[in-house]
């Protein structure tokens, strides 16, 4: 969170290298004109919408983190879970856990995509040079390094987002039922005066209606 907050261009700085690496090499691959690049074209192409994903939700949340609203809900935040002892840590950790989960299952079905798409590309061109294929191992690190990093910060910025509502919604759930509580034990010792009121409200009702 502090990252966000405070050094967003730290993550800019791991979108966009490993993502414009990848160009650079494609272009070097593109020139020698020895090899087919639609496979590495669309896995940039994927690449760069996951990293305008990255950056438009380093941007926006940053923006809201560094927000005068952000900072109240905050602080009415940490009071709740300092009031009502809550175990913080322990439901936090539930849910980052969910969304590590989430990443690491992204990241292996895309690596193992790419790999397999690697192997039909090696088989159907055997008879290139070395140094092409060197080029093109190097592209696909690039691109699985550049969708590791890409989407990991996408989820962070979904955890985070996750992370401030739950913590949110419990605090107002708590404050509910204190409101009702409250309210329930004040008024009740005037129980018969509101269910006489009720009554009188339901009899003028009815009459209205005939």
């Amino acid at each position: 969170m502090r990252l966000l907050a405070g050094y967003p261009w730290v993550l800019y700085f791991l979108i966009m290298v490993p993502m414009l690496a990848q160009l650079v090499t494609m272009l070097i691959l593109a020139t020698t004109g020895m090899t087919r690049t639609a496979t590495y074209s669309l896995n940039l192409v994927c690449n760069s919408l996951y990293a305008c994903l990255a950056v438009g939700s380093v941007f926006l949340l940053g923006k809201a983190l560094r927000s005068s609203d952000f900072h109240l809900a905050t602080s009415r935040l940490h009071l709740f879970v300092a009031d009502f002892k809550l175990r913080w840590s322990e439901v936090s950790g539930q849910e980052w856990r969910k969304y590590a989960l989430a990443w690491c299952i992204m990241v292996v079905s895309a690596l193992v995509s790419q790999a397999l798409q690697a192997w039909i590309v090696e088989a159907d061109s055997s008879v290139e040079e070395d140094s092409t294929k060197v080029v093109k191992h190097v592209i696909e690190a690039l691109s699985a390094v550049s969708f590791a990093t890409s989407s990991a910060v996408v989820m962070l910025a979904a955890y985070l987002q996750s992370h401030l509502l739950l913590g949110l919604d419990k605090r107002l759930d708590c404050w509910c039922c204190q409101v009702v509580r409250l309210c329930l034990s004040e008024l009740g010792g005037n129980i018969g005066v509101q269910v006489t009121f009720l009554q009188q409200l339901g009899f003028g009702l009815w009459g209205f209606r005939v």
